[in-house]
């Protein structure tokens, strides 16, 4: 009788572990699920910021001249202000969205360039000279430039 008791109290123990361990792995789990779920979408909304800067500063100064260049061997945005006289331009380079400000026709300085995003895909084209097509790892973006 006692030992039916004793391997009860075994059982009870070792369901009871069981049990635990479980509750532990599925804790866990969910924990990491929600990190990478947060990551994500933090990276997603980090991306939305970068671009709605570029859109902004196309629809900003929509009169002015605004086109694509390869500079250096990257695709850029390049927005001048003919009246000031200075150049805005944006580029993907090495998975960094960067905004680089200067005077038109002279080389931009790599160390006053700033960082707006983080990207793998920031590809950017104009269609029918008047559409900003911004192809981003979340999908496309469309910006109509006024001529």
């Amino acid at each position: 009788m006692e030992s039916s008791r004793q391997s009860g109290r075994i059982m009870m123990m070792i369901i009871m572990g069981v049990l635990f361990l479980t509750m532990l792995v599925l804790v866990v789990f969910a924990a990491s699920s929600y990190r990478s779920s947060v990551r994500m979408q933090e990276r997603s909304n980090d991306l939305r910021a970068a671009v709605g800067y570029v859109v902004t500063a196309v629809r900003t100064n929509g009169t002015d001249d605004i086109r694509l260049e390869e500079i250096d061997g990257v695709n850029t945005l390049v927005i001048t202000d003919s009246i000031s006289g200075l150049e805005q331009r944006i580029y993907h380079k090495d998975g960094d969205i960067i905004e680089n400000y200067g005077a038109t026709g002279y080389p931009f300085p790599e160390d006053t360039a700033s960082v707006i995003g983080h990207a793998d895909i920031f590809d950017m084209r104009i269609e029918n000279d008047s559409l900003l097509v911004i192809d981003t790892d979340y999908g496309s973006s469309n910006v109509r430039i006024k001529r």
